[in-house]
């Protein structure tokens, strides 16, 4: 609000003047002042001099008639020159006073001559001001400071007819009239505080008073229609006087009838630049400014008195619609954005001390929060500011040779608000003429700072947005680069280009980040300009690049492009060619030294695509890299020289621009296949595509190959074949230089041979069904790429996919020979026999192929006994060779084969027990291409051992059968029977020349050995089973005890093979088995019977039964009878308890009758004991008696 007279923008107070020279005024003052704090309106005090005098008013025209008619007849041909004097506001608030204080001295000692000279001095003076005030209706009070106490000095009543007779001579009341002694005045005095009132109260009137009598002729004007312009100043008027008293409603009630009234006075006719309306000629300038004087005082009280944030911005609003498009006169049209800038300007600065009074303000009612943030507003202002400077530049260019400097001109200011000023030149006497005026506010217009203001304008809007963003915790980013964006374009046009550079690079950069091309687009053309008025080449050249790069194609007409590549490539041969700043700056312009220029996105005039043709490949495989180079630039382009790099630097390739080789296809030659150089043609045509296959030899050396990046080089003079030193190149780096380099897993060893190690690879183990092998996976290029919607193995376990198709997995060249074993059969613990394997070779041929054997686990000695790999020598079969491990020392050649053959070799081994060896044969042999192969397979080979024992013991004991299969029992102090079986578990015939049989050193136990009648040479297969008996005796108890081992003597029916060499010997293998541990149990009872030989059928016979107790404790025993039988009559002590007592044992007899004549088996009979319900005899266990006929016997 700097641009408004002070006495607008401050709040208006009563004015109150004060005459005279006492000692005592200013204190008074002070005092007065102190107590109208605690009121409104606050008076505003001036100290006069007793000399001074106040302006007069206007004589008025002889007055007729009533007051309507003589107001009436005072606008008769009354000519309207303006709207509002530009010095009625600082009249009404420094000048013209609404109360008039005039201080004088009193001493009440005067004489009476004495007293009458005063009198009528002070009577002169009082007179004097009433003449000069008459008019204005303003009061004047006489204050008279009495120094001294009356007390005792005079009468009372002398002090009291003084001031009586002065007031009757003066005219007036005890209210003009005070007398104040030196004890009233002091702070808080009550005749201070009736003072205030009373100058409070004649203020408050005076302004009353003058509202009315404006009131009386705007009445008239009502009536008659006319003088629109005299309406709006008589309604600014009131609202003014009203604005004294602080009565806010009337206030914007005459303050929108001024608005209305200059609003529709505009409206009338906007096709030229003054308004003729009857006597009245007035510059839309004129009405603009006073209308902006109405709006402003309608937004501060809108804001500031009643707090209504929606009303003001409305009114701030309806102000824009009515004058935006009023622009005047076309070849001043600067001063109308000037002024639509300062309305922008002005609802800012009131908006931001609102905020700063209050915190926050209400958004109740607004369409957008945003409406009432200063900060739009302030952006708005710059905007239009930015209008208006460059219309001044437009219009004013063409009358610069005609200019007159601003300090040529002498100016008088207006006398109405928004008027014309009194121009006159210094050195000369011409009058005042509209072209004169004309030429002032050009050379005022020439001498503003434009790109200045608005940058202050845009830096409040920074601040204010600043502000906003901490207080609401949201990121206005969007908005703060698109003021940063008009900053920097107005410090262009300020020629301040370092600050205008830096401003638009941050702009830029966030358009880039977030991907607004096109508005980074804008920002950059800025910025060329920039570089080019600061003669920075390098920088020159980096803006023109992203300016043609690939992203900006879209936002930049194709003429354009062409342009800034033909500057480019200026500033790079010669940058003086440029002319202007760099003709200034020279040779020093001029880089001598290469550029390189990373293609980033913003900087994309290549487009560069690098793929390997496998994703792996063995050392010395030949393999191709393929390249596509496609140039974004809007025209023809020759690059010198195309340099590829890899993670090993033997690989780095170099591609020279050969002219010859313009037509050929873009298949490179090979001019140094050791050094990797290649000639091609390089010439780019506009938006053109080189594609070519670059053929590479895989080395010995890292395990992944990495495409790292490209740097395409362009020469001053790239027509020449030079070497790439020679000149200094624009080079364009690919953005993987940059990055830093990938860190790979460590090789995991088990993906080349598919499976984990010690989990085997059979059906049962976790790698039968696993991923494929990484060399499985290489096989076929085809199979990964169509696999698109999972990871390769090797992307997966090497980290590759972070560059798909740019990393090449380096091995060792893959064995594609195959190593099977044919033997399916088992290998017999302790019999020798040969192992046939078979060699495939595929697609390699086998040269100087030789293999090696191991075992897991070794042997555990390098005795013969214990060896597991033989050899057939002259003296028969040896054992090899063992080193320090027990593994063969021995390397077995091969012969030599082509592709796609076979070759079978044997070997012979032994296994002393029967296990699970792990047999790994390791295969050596040289390729065609002379590399060396190993290939190294495991084959399990599981060892049976010939036969296994399978038994019971008869009679069976007391025990279930579950319990019977996992131990045997016998019954102590009874001869048991062992019946075994020899079962043949081998898948060939064996010829079984003994069995035998041998006890244990150490055991107590009776045997006796029975084997079965079989031939000499017993020959059994596979499931065959031989019997044997073992009888067993035992008188105490006992747990686990072996019963001996089986010697088993058998020899191979068939040992013969298909040996050139010859056969292996037939061998007796003798084979120890052993026996299953019988633990002897004692029975709390025994049970035995005695039988007869024979008995004679119808005759009874006796079968005694003998019971033992052999615990020291009662024992019962139920007998009963499980079976009965036709052959017998059974008599005697059946289905029947006994009782036996400690160690006791008893004997009864049971009566047998046999009925018929031979073998006869006898009736079964179960024992039990009462307490555990424990069978004493074996239930299976049949007794039988022979039965003869009588007449045999006698």
């Amino acid at each position: 609000m700097e641009f408004y007279p002070a006495e607008l923008k401050k709040t208006p107070h009563p004015l109150i003047a004060a005459l005279g020279g006492t000692d005592y005024q200013a204190k008074i003052i002070s005092h007065i002042s102190a107590i109208n704090e605690d009121y409104v309106p606050k008076l505003h005090f001036i100290a006069l001099p007793v000399t001074h005098r106040f302006p007069v008013k206007k004589e008025l025209r002889e007055k007729h008639g009533t007051l309507l008619n003589q107001t009436q007849r005072d606008f008769e041909g009354y000519k309207v020159e303006g709207i509002l004097k530009s010095h009625w506001l600082k009249k009404h608030h420094d000048t013209l006073p609404s109360v008039v204080l005039f201080f004088e001295e009193f001493d009440p000692r005067w004489n009476q001559k004495d007293w009458l000279d005063q009198e009528a001095k002070i009577r002169a003076q009082v007179e004097g001001l009433r003449k000069t005030l008459s008019a204005r209706e303003c009061r004047v009070i006489l204050l008279l400071i009495q120094q001294l106490d009356d007390t005792g000095l005079t009468p009372s009543n002398i002090t009291e007819e003084r001031l009586s007779g002065l007031r009757k001579r003066l005219d007036t009341d005890s209210k003009g009239l005070i007398l104040l002694r030196s004890r009233d005045i002091t702070r808080g005095a009550q005749l201070l505080l009736k003072l205030e009132l009373m100058i409070r109260t004649f203020a408050l009137d005076y302004y009353k008073l003058q509202a009315k009598r404006v009131k009386r002729y705007k009445k008239v004007l009502n009536k008659s229609n006319g003088l629109q312009a005299l309406q709006v100043r008589h309604s600014f008027k009131i609202a003014h006087y009203y604005e004294f008293r602080r009565y806010t409603t009337k206030v914007l009630q005459h303050y929108e009838n001024a608005y209305r009234s200059i609003v529709s006075y505009s409206q009338k006719d906007t096709e030229t630049r003054h308004f003729v309306y009857g006597n009245a000629v007035l510059s839309l300038a004129e009405i603009k400014i006073v209308a902006e004087y109405i709006n402003f005082k309608l937004c501060y009280h809108l804001l500031f008195s009643i707090n209504n944030v929606k009303a003001a911005l409305d009114q701030f609003h309806r102000h824009i619609r009515a004058f935006i498009e009023l622009y005047g006169d076309p070849m001043c049209l600067y001063e109308h954005w000037k002024w639509v800038a300062r309305q922008y300007h002005l609802i800012g600065q009131l908006l931001s001390e609102a905020v700063a009074l209050r915190g926050t303000l209400t958004s109740a009612g607004l369409d957008s929060s945003v409406y009432k943030e200063p900060y739009l507003y302030y952006s708005v202002a710059a905007k239009y500011a930015t209008y208006r400077r460059k219309s001044a530049a437009k219009l004013l260019g063409s009358t610069a040779s005609t200019a007159v400097q601003l300090s040529e001109f002498m100016v008088l200011p207006p006398i109405f608000v928004g008027g014309e000023p009194i121009v006159s030149l210094v050195n000369s006497q011409t009058p005042n003429t509209l072209n004169l005026v004309v030429k002032y506010r050009q050379a005022l217009e020439r001498s503003t700072p434009h790109a200045k203001q608005t940058i202050e304008l845009l830096e409040k809007a920074l601040h204010h947005v600043a502000v906003h963003v901490s207080e609401q915790k949201a990121s206005r980013n969007r908005l703060k680069t698109r003021l940063l964006v008009h900053i920097g374009s107005e410090n262009l046009a300020a020629q301040d280009y370092e600050r205008a550079r830096l401003e638009l690079d941050k702009a830029k950069a966030l358009y880039v980040t977030e991907h607004w091309w096109s508005l980074a687009a804008q920002v950059l053309k800025q910025l060329l300009i920039c570089s080019f008025h600061q003669a920075d080449t390098l920088g020159f050249i980096d803006i023109s690049l992203q300016l043609l790069s690939s992203v900006m194609k879209k936002y930049i007409l194709p003429k354009e492009r062409q342009y800034v590549q033909e500057k480019l490539f200026i500033a790079w041969e010669d940058a003086t060619k440029l002319r202007g700043p760099f003709t200034i700056k020279g040779l020093e312009c001029i880089p001598q030294q290469s550029h390189e220029v990373t293609l980033s996105i913003s900087h994309r005039v290549f487009d560069v695509h690098v793929k390997f043709s496998n994703v792996a490949a063995c050392i010395r495989e030949q393999i191709s890299v393929r390249v596509s180079i496609q140039s974004s630039f809007p025209g023809p382009i020759l690059v010198s020289s195309v340099t590829i790099f890899f993670s090993d630097p033997r690989y780095n390739t170099i591609i020279q621009h050969d002219e010859d080789a313009i037509e050929i296809v873009p298949s490179p030659v090979t001019s140094d296949p050791e050094n990797n150089l290649f000639r091609l043609s390089l010439l780019f045509g506009m938006g053109a595509t080189k594609e070519f296959d670059i053929p590479l030899r895989i080395r010995k050396g890292e395990p992944v190959l990495q495409y790292l990046g490209m740097k395409i080089h362009i020469r001053r003079d790239a027509s020449k074949d030079s070497h790439e030193g020679s000149n200094p190149s624009l080079v364009f780096c690919t953005s993987d230089l940059v990055k830093q380099p990938i860190m790979l897993k460590p090789i995991k060893p088990y993906l080349l041979e598919g499976r984990v190690p010690l989990m085997g690879k059979g059906p049962g183990s976790p790698s039968f069904a696993r991923r494929k092998t990484f060399s499985d996976s290489a096989e076929s290029m085809e199979s990964i790429s169509t696999n698109t919607n999972s990871q390769s193995l090797f992307e997966r376990d090497y980290n590759l996919h972070v560059h798909h198709g740019q990393s090449l997995l380096v091995t060792s060249q893959r064995a594609r020979a195959k190593l099977e074993m044919i033997t399916s059969q088992p290998l017999l613990a302790g019999d020798f026999k040969v192992q046939e394997f078979l060699i495939r070779s595929n697609e390699d041929s086998l040269e100087k192929a030789f293999y090696t054997l191991t075992s897991d686990p070794v042997p555990s000695s390098n005795e013969p006994k214990d060896a597991f790999f033989f050899e057939m020598l002259e003296e028969g079969l040896q054992p090899l060779t063992l080193d320090a491990t027990n593994q063969p020392k021995q390397v077995f050649p091969l012969q030599d084969i082509g592709t796609h053959c076979e070759q079978r070799f044997r070997i012979i081994v032994r296994s002393s027990k029967a296990a699970i060896t792990n047999v790994s044969i390791k295969l050596t042999y040289v390729t065609k291409s002379r590399v060396v192969m190993n290939l190294e397979e495991n084959f399990p080979l599981t060892c049976l051992d010939p036969f296994k024992v399978d038994g019971m013991i008869y009679p069976h004991s007391s025990q279930n059968d579950q319990q019977r299969e996992k131990v045997l029992v016998a019954m102590t102090g009874k001869q048991m029977t062992f019946v075994g079986a020899l079962v043949c578990q081998s898948a060939e015939p064996l010829e079984i020349q003994s069995i035998g049989f041998h006890e244990h050193s150490q055991s107590c136990i009776e045997t006796t050995f029975i084997a079965g009648e079989y031939p000499t040479s017993d020959i059994v297969s596979s499931n065959d089973v031989r019997d044997f008996i073992l009888q067993v005796f035992s008188a105490d108890p006992m747990d686990n005890q072996p019963l001996g081992m089986l010697q088993v003597n058998w020899e191979r029916l068939k040992t013969h093979t298909q040996d050139d060499k010859g056969e292996i010997p037939s061998t007796v293998v003798t084979t120890y088995l052993s026996l299953p541990s019988v633990s002897f149990s004692r029975l709390p009872v025994m049970a035995s019977f005695q039988i007869p030989q024979y008995a004679i059928m119808g005759l009874p016979v006796c079968v005694s039964l003998k019971l033992v107790n052999q615990e020291c404790k009662v024992q019962s025993v139920y007998i009963r009878t499980i079976q009965s039988s036709s052959d017998f009559l059974v008599e005697g002590r059946t289905n029947t308890v006994i009782d036996l007592l400690p160690w006791d044992d008893i004997c009864f007899q049971l009566s047998l009758t046999p009925l018929k004549l031979g073998p006869l088996r006898l009736p079964s009979l179960e024992l039990r004991l009462g307490d555990n319900d424990t069978s004493l005899l074996d239930s299976e266990e049949q007794l039988e008696l022979y039965v003869l006929p009588p007449a045999q016997v006698a």
